[in-house]
């Protein structure tokens, strides 16, 4: 059997079982919103521009009609995103998530694609 990346498992998980469902059940519950966080830029990376590149604005988690001028709306997103994918959080691939919220920064830093 194949090894799917986490990306992928999360959407095998039933409704009940998905991080954004631990986080509605207990906002408290230590950990979810820095899993939510991985779990969302990763899915965030497969939606595509018509290069073929990942959105930046979908994986800075901003809604996809957003203006990519407004560098202070981009710079709020990015800062909240990396507060919650820090080096210090533990969850798998919260790393390449943090590598792609960095990426996406960059991108949308030096103006439209």
């Amino acid at each position: 059997m194949p090894i799917l990346p986490l990306h992928f498992i999360f959407l095998l998980l039933p409704s009940s079982l998905r991080p954004s469902a631990a986080v509605e059940a207990d906002p408290l519950l230590p950990g979810a919103d820095e899993l939510l966080a991985v779990a969302d830029v990763l899915l965030a990376s497969q939606t595509l521009l018509p290069s073929g590149h990942p959105n930046p604005l979908a994986i800075l988690q901003m809604p996809l009609n957003s203006n990519p001028a407004d560098h202070a709306a981009v710079s709020r997103a990015f800062r909240r995103l990396v507060l919650l994918l820090q080096r210090s959080n533990p969850h798998p691939g919260a790393d390449v998530a943090f590598r792609l919220v960095n990426d996406a920064y960059e991108i949308e830093d030096l103006g439209p694609m």
